[in-house]
């Protein structure tokens, strides 16, 4: 049975979406836990931040644990039209639910009785001009590299991307909304197969 004091601290986290938290999470000495889907570009500065804050950091736990893990809907196809529509069904599906999400929870509440810190976005959920009724197809984002989605190449191409940002490590998502076992296994049968190998011919 583990301890409940070790020595060094085991590895903490700090969950990340704002150039504030990066710093905060370096300053802190946490290791950073971020999404991919703002694309590797715009999470570049973030990293930066952090980075600058764990150069001027006092770790919280006694070590500074440098990393920044990014997750992502990973889904990989022999032909990268066909694996491009297939997912975009699945992120429309996964979308709406995001979508929803804060109104379904709150659906039988007086929208008075929303506690303050969910009312913006229960607001932002309901409303007419909502950003999410405003934001491009699913296939677009897909196209645009949001997504670590397409064919073993674009994959590689899309992680090489996050580690010249900064990246230390991605966590993919395989499964997502009614992806079958057998399109899961294809992705990592993909993955094993051709973009795992290529990362580590880059490490050796």
């Amino acid at each position: 049975h583990p301890k409940p004091v070790q020595q060094p601290h085991p590895p903490i986290w700090l969950g990340c979406s704002q150039e504030d938290t990066f710093r905060k999470a370096g300053l802190m000495g946490l290791g950073c836990l971020a999404m991919a889907g703002g694309g590797a570009t715009g999470l570049a500065p973030l990293v930066q931040a952090y980075r600058g804050g764990i150069r001027n950091a006092s770790p919280t736990t006694g070590v500074v644990h440098n990393r920044v893990s990014v997750s992502t809907v990973a889904i990989c196809g022999e032909s990268r039209q066909k694996v491009q529509e297939r997912s975009a069904e699945l992120i429309d599906w996964y979308r709406h639910q995001q979508a929803l999400r804060d109104v379904r929870v709150w659906s039988e509440q007086d929208p008075s009785r929303v506690p303050e810190d969910y009312r913006w976005h229960y607001t932002r959920s309901t409303a007419a001009d909502s950003p999410k009724r405003e934001e491009t197809s699913s296939l677009d984002q897909i196209k645009s590299g949001r997504y670590c989605i397409g064919d073993p190449d674009d994959c590689i191409r899309y992680l090489e991307a996050y580690a010249e940002a900064g990246v230390d490590e991605v966590m993919p998502l395989f499964q997502v909304g009614g992806i079958s076992h057998e399109e899961v296994m294809n992705t990592l049968r993909l993955f094993g197969k051709h973009v795992i190998p290529h990362f580590n011919a880059k490490a050796s």
